[in-house]
Order: C-alpha cells, then sequence, then structure tokens
C-alpha cells in the first residue's frame, strides 16, 4: 500500500468532509485495525501454547 495512497486518500476526505471528521476516521480506523491485529496475535498465542 505504501506511503502515497493513504495520503492521497486523507486528501481526499479532507477536502471532502474536512480535516476534523477526516482525521476522525482514520483514529477509529488505526483503533479497529490494532484491536483485530491485538486480538489475531492473542488468539494465535493461545493456539500455539505459548
Amino acid at each position: 500500500m505504501g506511503f502515497s495512497i493513504p495520503v492521497i486518500i486523507s486528501g481526499f476526505l479532507a477536502d471532502r468532509f474536512g480535516l476534523i471528521p477526516t482525521l476522525s476516521i482514520f483514529c477509529v480506523a488505526l483503533a479497529v485495525i490494532t484491536l483485530v491485529t491485538v486480538s489475531l496475535w492473542k488468539s494465535r498465542r493461545v493456539q500455539l501454547g505459548i
């Protein structure tokens, strides 16, 4: 995905919806991705018996 795609998307969303809503969307997205990653990591560790 690289660096340019998120920058282009965030610029588009900021132009369309405003800066604060765009930052809120990215904050929620990052939190959800982090929680999903941590839960998958923990479940994988349990399956491996670590």
